[in-house]
């Protein structure tokens, strides 16, 4: 992506819009990379919610949503917009499906006026034998519609249908699913396989199909790619995973399949530190983030090893991340050569005195070594 915006931006400046990235982790990491590029790129940003509400959710989300954050606080100018009004999302829904003014309403109601929402609603009416299609649109099939009323039980409900279809418990397939949304909205099927099998499970055969019989993702049988139909679903998806405790144990089934590799590319070292990190495990994550940047710094690809030092920077200034003085004191030694590099000898300064901060009780060989590196490098300035 880099490579090509780089290529597409000698030529001309370039707008990009990145619409809803309160849905997603993969979101606020793309984002976070856009804006480190340091290309001509106009980037509009929309997040659903208050400015205030934006900071507070990035800021409990880890290292990459903090970055995303910090980079918004820094460089981005934020304007909040009125939501739509009742008409204005009838409108919207009306313009993307046809349905008879009882359906319209319901599906208005529940949806917001999101079309992808909208969609999913009017699929769930359809597989549970509440809509009727007819040459003007769809219309109900019974005086009541028994559609989730709010979105938190859309989708419990739509993989409930797919699950009786193929002869698996609702709760098998979604807990498989949690660990396919942990690896990303687009998902290569051999991690996921390989994640499984670590876990002693295996994907079921019926399930690709089923998923997009129902509208749920996309199979993708050449790349051998899955994606899910809608950010929500994946968000949805993750945040049951953490609500019922699994999340940090299929980041780390992620990080083991990664870590198992030879050879890791820039991309793939990148997520085997973020999968360590939110699996509790910050000094692998450190470890292999702080490998990437020296790696871009060798290649003098500045951008690129100032972005992986942000992630840096928000892992060690988190006082809950199980990090030793001496971890954190090497992961500001890096932020501290990365400012120097730039020129930035202020943000180094503010780098060692954080590491100063947390070395204030504690003393050894290692810690001294790299306070006297960050020393070394601001000096040299």
């Amino acid at each position: 992506l880099g490579r090509l915006l780089r290529n597409m931006a000698t030529r001309r400046p370039q707008v990009i819009v990145v619409d809803a990235a309160q849905w997603g982790a993969d979101m606020c990491q793309a984002v976070v990379h856009l804006m480190s590029l340091k290309l001509p790129l106009l980037i509009i940003m929309t997040w659903r919610g208050s400015v205030a509400s934006m900071n507070r959710e990035l800021r409990q989300q880890g290292a990459s949503h903090d970055a995303l954050r910090k980079l918004i606080q820094d460089e981005a100018e934020c304007h909040e917009l009125k939501p739509l009004s009742p008409a204005e999302q009838r409108k919207v829904v009306a313009s993307t499906l046809a349905l008879d003014e009882a359906v319209l309403d319901f599906v208005v109601n529940v949806s917001q006026g999101t079309p992808l929402l909208a969609v999913q609603m009017v699929l769930e009416l359809l597989d549970s034998g509440e809509l009727a299609g007819q040459e003007a649109g769809f219309s109900a099939a019974h005086p009541q519609l028994t559609a989730p009323m709010h979105l938190s039980s859309l989708w419990p409900r739509r993989l409930s249908t797919l699950a009786m279809h193929i002869d698996l418990t609702p709760a098998h397939v979604t807990e498989m699913l949690e660990l396919a949304a942990i690896l990303g909205r687009t998902l290569v099927l051999r991690e996921l396989r390989e994640a499984l099998a670590l876990a002693k499970k295996t994907w079921p055969k019926k399930l690709l199909g089923a998923m997009e019989t129902h509208g749920l993702g996309h199979y993708d049988a050449r790349r051998g790619t899955f994606e899910f139909a809608h950010g929500l679903l994946q968000e949805w998806l993750i945040q049951r995973s953490r609500a019922g405790g699994r999340e940090a144990d299929f980041h780390g089934l992620i990080a083991r399949v990664l870590g198992a590799r030879e050879g890791l590319d820039d991309g793939d070292l990148e997520r085997l530190g973020l999968h360590r990190a939110r699996s509790g495990d910050h000094k692998g994550g450190l470890f292999a983030w702080r490998q990437l940047a020296d790696r871009l710094m060798e290649r003098s690809e500045l951008q690129a090893a100032r972005r992986i030092c942000t992630l840096v920077q928000a892992l060690v200034d988190d006082p809950g991340a199980a990090l030793s003085a001496e971890d954190r004191a090497w992961g500001y030694e890096l932020f501290a050569q990365m400012n120097c590099r730039f020129g930035y000898t202020d943000d180094a300064e503010v780098a060692l005195a954080s590491a100063r901060g947390f070395a204030r009780d504690e003393t050894s060989p290692r810690l001294d070594a790299h306070l006297h590196a960050t020393e070394g490098f601001i000096g040299q300035m």
